[in-house]
């Protein structure tokens, strides 16, 4: 099926639900969508979170080389 995120037409954001068209013959339903966090708490902002103290560690690191 062709899906499609329903938005809000004033500022663009996704409503939750899916406009689904089946690709046999071309019905339209829509589809509530659950709401997906932002992140996986405990996992990627954690590593997100590492990998920018690792690249500000990085780049003090050179600092104080070049002096």
């Amino acid at each position: 099926m062709d899906m499609q995120t329903i938005k809000c037409q004033s500022c663009g954001a996704p409503l939750g639900h899916v406009i689904a068209r089946c690709p046999y013959c071309g019905a339209f339903s829509t589809v509530k969508e659950e709401p997906k966090p932002a992140y996986t708490p405990g996992t990627d902002l954690k590593k997100d979170i590492s990998n920018a103290v690792t690249s500000v560690k990085n780049a003090i690191i050179t600092v104080i080389n070049k002096r």
